[in-house]
């Protein structure tokens, strides 16, 4: 094999690589998961139920995740980063300190979303024993969370939540609400805000 030869072997070579590299890359970027977080009550924003046990009724507020790429979102989480409460009695407060991570609804193993498909993200809910004589509305975050903050929730107040949705082949995408608690348990409801973390 002759030296220009080897060369002109040794340059297609390359050009084949890099061009099976950057078709790769652009497969990669056009075909990749979107994520895209919303509220949306035709698809269950908002939905009244009960326990299991049938004791208790329930009203949850929910975020919907969208994947609007051509491939499959995997091992998707969300937490919330940010919390405040609006009380109109004046005690305010604000949460920050720690990340707490929400629960999917109807909770199975995979934590993948599909292309052009979604999941429900529960964000809160409220609950109230069927039982007359223990009728006082709860008021839940739904995720672990820690004590400090969990003996701040009440109900008939406002809360503004800022969410973020990540994924491990997404970029992160993430959404601020604002929820009102009424007296009632079925005085609960959800709609977007602008984003309430101090600047």
């Amino acid at each position: 094999m002759t030296l220009a030869l080897a060369i002109g072997w040794a340059i297609a070579a390359a050009t084949g690589a890099a061009a099976a590299w950057i078709f790769e890359r652009t497969r990669t970027h056009f075909c990749r998961p979107i994520l895209r977080a919303v509220i949306d009550h035709e698809l269950g924003s908002l939905v009244e139920t009960e326990t299991t046990d049938g004791l208790q009724k329930q009203k949850y507020a929910r975020i919907i995740v969208h994947n609007d790429g051509l491939t499959m979102a995997k091992n998707c989480c969300a937490c919330i980063d940010f919390i405040k409460r609006e009380d109109p009695r004046g005690s305010n407060y604000a949460f920050r300190s720690d990340l707490i991570d929400l629960n999917w609804a109807v909770s199975s193993s995979s934590k993948n979303i599909p292309s052009r498909s979604y999941k429900i993200l529960d964000v809160v809910h409220t609950q109230i024993s069927k039982n007359e004589a223990t009728r006082d509305t709860a008021f839940y975050i739904d995720g672990r969370i820690p004590y400090r903050l969990a003996r701040e929730l009440k109900a008939q107040a406002g809360y503004e939540l800022h969410v973020l949705i990540y994924a491990d082949n997404a970029a992160p995408t993430d959404i601020s609400c604002r929820i009102n608690v009424g007296s009632d348990w079925t005085e609960l409801h959800i709609e977007p805000c602008s984003d309430p973390r101090p600047r």
